[in-house]
């Protein structure tokens, strides 16, 4: 079985303990996205935001074979528990074993899933902001952006790392408004990526 991993953020650049037997293919499905939750050591991470601006995605085949395993295996890379990880079948006999989330974003994904060839189970984090929470506000891009300003030290370092090394077809409102304050983006080494293709996939 060919699971799909659907990412947008450090995961692509920073892959930690998640296996992958393909590189990042950039013609993944089209979703909203924004930096738009607080995370460990201050950084402010991109996350399913339906506010958000909408950007193509991108994805790599697991290593493993097993959708538990490979669910497993996501949630202890982002430190999130089991049940944060979404995903779908390909098999219309099987679309009724999915995680549900976001309609719209499972919709989004159904749709992307059935127009490829040899891929059966598509995966995904499904985190969701959590601006009331740890800001007492509603999320707004100017609140991202004081947030962002308000940082020192290692909490600064660690946020500009996650925002300037985000791929380069993740281009949100803040990363373009941080951009302008001086956070150049970083590019990514061309060996984490590979043609937009699925043949040779069994």
């Amino acid at each position: 079985m060919n699971i799909v991993v659907i990412s947008w953020g450090s995961l692509i650049w920073n892959p930690g303990r998640l296996v992958l037997r393909t590189q990042w293919y950039g013609d993944g499905p089209e979703l909203a996205l924004e930096f738009a939750r607080i995370s460990s050591g201050g950084r402010l991470t991109l996350v399913l935001f339906p506010a958000g601006v909408t950007r193509s995605t991108y994805w790599a085949i697991s290593s493993l074979k097993s959708l538990d395993d490979a669910r497993a295996n996501l949630a202890d890379r982002e430190g999130s528990p089991v049940n944060a990880i979404h995903f779908c079948y390909r098999d219309p006999a099987n679309q009724q074993r999915r995680q549900y989330g976001d309609p719209l974003v499972t919709s989004t994904v159904d749709d992307w899933l059935l127009a490829q060839q040899g891929l059966d189970v598509a995966i995904w984090t499904g985190l969701d902001s959590n601006w009331q929470s740890e800001r007492g506000t509603d999320y707004s891009v100017d609140d991202a952006i004081r947030y962002l300003s308000g940082l020192e030290g290692s909490e600064l370092e660690a946020a500009r790392e996650y925002v300037t090394h985000a791929p380069p077809q993740i281009d949100t409102p803040v990363r373009q408004a941080m951009r302008a304050r001086g956070w150049q983006d970083v590019a990514l080494p061309a060996v984490l990526f590979t043609e937009n293709q699925t043949k040779g996939m069994s």
